[in-house]
């Protein structure tokens, strides 16, 4: 049995890190990454000669997409040097040249990352309204709770999309072999936020199937006798002419 108490400490506490590794997962460039290892150069001259001219947006480290935005790296002359250094990278919006192929899995999933974060907020809020306002509540909350983590895990579907292919990058795909995305920082928030939105679910689904403290606390009273049993079978045979 899940005693109310716990519901009432626990389980807000679970939500808000949900909330905020939802939230952080949705803004983090992140979410997939193309490791540095796997970036394989299809021509070096062509490289070095992009980054002389300061126009590669991407390359050379990991490379990070989110939903909303992409890791970009910018570049610093030497004085001392005819070449480019690596200075810094940032997480920027998705520009025309990047010529990225946005297909319905990266839609659904920019959908669902959205609907997320709001849905959770919202059902924290009312699970732990509702806590002290009855089981049938909580009951709903729960059923809440499993869609906020369908929704949740939904985010995910960006690992099906076209953008977790470097051949559908425009311009990198011209400079780097094919490989696929991985797990980002992002991805990894987000599927802890869709562990703790499920147990959360569990915990309130059980709590309101669970009998009421007061029920349980008068059948702990009663005592029960054979004499009390006897007398009970007695009361129950029809009395004899």
């Amino acid at each position: 049995m899940v005693k109310k108490g716990l519901i009432q400490f626990v389980v807000p506490i679970l939500l808000t890190l949900a909330c905020i590794f939802s939230i952080a997962g949705l803004s983090y460039c992140e979410l997939v990454r193309f490791s540095k290892a796997d970036l394989i150069p299809k021509n070096e001259t062509l490289v070095n000669e992009i980054i002389s001219k300061d126009t590669l947006p991407l390359f050379p480290n990991n490379i990070g997409a989110g939903y909303w935005g992409v890791t970009r790296y910018l570049w610093v002359k030497d004085p001392l040097t005819p070449s480019y250094e690596y200075a810094v990278n940032g997480c920027f919006l998705y520009e025309v040249q990047d010529d990225v192929v946005f297909d319905s899995a990266f839609y659904a999933g920019r959908v669902f990352s959205s609907l997320t974060p709001m849905l959770a907020i919202i059902v924290c809020i009312f699970t732990c309204v509702f806590t002290a306002q009855g089981k049938t509540y909580m009951k709903c909350m729960s059923y809440m709770l499993l869609l906020t983590t369908l929704f949740s895990g939904l985010m995910l579907l960006m690992f099906s999309s076209a953008v977790c292919n470097t051949n559908n990058w425009g311009q990198l795909s011209e400079l780097v072999e094919e490989t696929h995305c991985q797990l980002g920082p992002g991805a990894n928030l987000t599927i802890t936020a869709t562990v703790f939105y499920f147990i959360c679910a569990v915990l309130v689904f059980i709590y309101s199937r669970s009998p009421d403290e007061d029920e349980e606390g008068e059948d702990a009273n009663k005592v029960y006798t054979p004499g009390d049993a006897e007398a009970g079978e007695a009361a129950d045979k029809p009395a004899e002419e």
